[in-house]
């Protein structure tokens, strides 16, 4: 089942991209649809895989869920908020600051996955203090 399955391999990623919008993630969805499917001896369709890479990515969140540990992410994002305080502009509010500095290794969907907070805020957030820094380059 296996060859069968992998003669379509890039289209398996480009189903599971457009699911999770992550080049990473849709890597492991598609090798865990490999290991899921392996041993199944009836012939799979193209909507059939489809389901099976979201059962996936379902199952992939609700293991992320499980495992992450805030701790560890409080503890980071503590250091680094140290360090790149420092660099940021003090007109801008302490909510744009980490925006910012979030946004130096995160995704708007990282972010909204780890901090619960919305795509759009975040991205809304970030539009007006990059403004408010085009702003005061302008004015020097």
């Amino acid at each position: 089942m296996l060859e069968i399955l992998s003669k379509k391999h890039e289209l398996w990623v480009k189903m599971a991209r457009g699911i999770c919008h992550d080049n990473y993630i849709a890597d492991d969805i598609v090798s865990e649809m490999y290991l899921k499917l392996k041993d199944y001896d009836k012939e799979l369709n193209d909507v059939y895989i489809y389901f099976a890479l979201k059962s996936c990515f379902i199952d992939w969140i609700r293991n992320e869920k499980k495992t992450e540990s805030t701790e560890l992410l409080d503890i980071r994002f503590q250091e680094e908020e140290e360090e790149n305080l420092l660099k940021i502009p003090d007109f801008l509010t302490w909510t744009e600051k980490q925006i910012l500095i979030l946004r130096y290794d995160h995704s708007l969907r990282d972010i909204e996955k780890i901090y619960k907070i919305n795509y759009r805020t975040v991205a809304r957030i970030q539009a007006k203090a990059k403004a408010k820094i085009d702003a005061w380059k302008k004015k020097d």
